[in-house]
């Protein structure tokens, strides 16, 4: 049981840093550490320790680490959307059309990977009128917000005023940001000391509850994401 457990984590684990790789979140290079990391990680615990908790683990670590680089890669395709306003109102004050402005907009982006992802979005302008994007809905509102201006009669006043909004909510974020900097770092450091107490009883007691010991760690989470979500609806009263 404890080594069909062990199989399966291990798998798990893997497919997981295969899923980092593919979504080009990590280096091929981190990728080969990461993998010889868990493999080494888990003999260790198969051999010495023979511990189910400490096999879970990395398992839920690595979906943790998922997920928030998947959010902060949302966040960074938002800024990405943003920062083409202004080519974008660049080329159409020389008198060029919406979609042709946008097209130019993006053949400024240097990086190749960036333009390719962004290219996306351009399709969506071209051929729908409506745009649903549940990954992000910051992204749903800017895209259809850009569909809106596509089929107004005054394009550019559009988007100037959409790039004067855009700039005074993004000012307020990052005072938000500043405000809430405390609290984050206060529940990170309490998350560290917490995973480093529960990996210290793990290894001391081996013979722990399970049960116990995962109804903790729900617990646990639960609290830190209440923290974080209570001081994202307080952070636009800054």
């Amino acid at each position: 049981m404890f080594l069909s457990l062990s199989l399966f984590c291990l798998w798990l684990s893997l497919s997981l840093i295969k899923e980092l790789f593919l979504l080009e979140l990590i280096s091929i290079t981190l990728k080969r550490i990461l993998e010889l990391i868990i493999l080494f990680y888990f003999l260790g615990i198969i051999l010495f320790y023979k511990n189910s908790f400490l096999i879970i683990l990395p398992c839920i670590l690595l979906f943790c680490f998922i997920f928030f680089l998947k959010k902060q890669e949302q966040k960074k395709l938002f800024l990405q959307l943003c920062s083409l306003l202004i080519p974008l109102e660049s080329s159409m004050k020389s008198g060029m059309s919406f979609l042709n402005a946008w097209n130019k907009s993006l053949q400024e982006v240097s990086s190749n990977k960036k333009r390719e992802r962004l290219q996306e979005f351009s399709e969506v302008l071209k051929f729908q009128n409506k745009f649903f994007y549940h990954e992000n809905k910051e992204v749903e509102r800017f895209i259809n917000e850009l569909m809106s201006i596509k089929q107004s009669f005054q394009p550019l006043k559009r988007v100037q005023h959409l790039q004067r909004k855009l700039r005074v909510e993004l000012k307020f974020r990052l005072k938000s940001q500043r405000a809430l900097l405390q609290i984050r770092t206060q529940s990170f450091i309490l998350t560290a000391f917490y995973v480093g107490l529960l990996i210290n009883t793990l290894i001391v007691n081996r013979q722990i509850n399970l049960f116990l010991m995962l109804s903790s760690l729900i617990l646990f989470l639960m609290g830190l994401i209440w923290i974080l979500k209570t001081g994202r609806r307080m952070k636009w009263s800054v």
